[in-house]
């Protein structure tokens, strides 16, 4: 919007090629400097708006640039993060109920094994001192067929 009026009246009617009588006038009563100076202000405007306009515009094709940008390389590299995260996700899941069924199921029925184990070796430690204590018995006693047919089962009783 022009600062005065008349300086509007006067650039319309200049680019017109009509001048009125009342601009005419005005411009007769000294005010030719002021007017002077308000018709540059009034261009000045008009070039800072053009300037304006100019950079609204470049604006406007930057921001259109950026989101291309985004939707051609920064997107599709955050998909394929995004992607990587829910596979990195999945795998830790699988991880720890892989773990809760090792402690849950495997490592009790590992420990009842371990315990089976201890306990079948102490029976066969015992079975061992038994034949043995029963052999040198039988030595004792000297050889008889009975004997040697009893050292006999023995034996073949322990390779089992």
């Amino acid at each position: 919007m022009p600062v005065c009026p008349m300086i509007n009246a006067s650039l319309v009617l200049c680019r017109n090629g009509a001048w009125t009588w009342s601009v005419i006038s005005w411009l007769r009563e000294g005010n030719w400097r002021d007017a002077k100076i308000l018709i540059q202000m009034e261009a000045l405007l008009e070039t800072l708006k053009e300037r304006n306009n100019a950079a609204e515009e470049k604006a406007r094709t930057l921001k259109v640039q950026y989101e291309n940008v985004m939707k051609e390389k920064v997107l599709p590299q955050i998909k394929e993060a995004e992607a990587e995260y829910v596979e990195l996700e999945k795998n830790r899941k699988n991880r720890v109920q892989y773990e809760n069924v090792m402690k849950e199921k495997v490592l009790p029925q590992i420990k009842e094994a371990e315990a089976e184990y201890v306990e079948l070796e102490k029976n066969r430690e015992l079975q061992k001192g038994f034949f043995l204590r029963v052999k040198l018995t039988l030595r004792r006693l000297g050889s008889t067929k009975i004997r040697d047919l009893c050292m006999k089962a023995i034996d073949i009783q322990r390779t089992d």
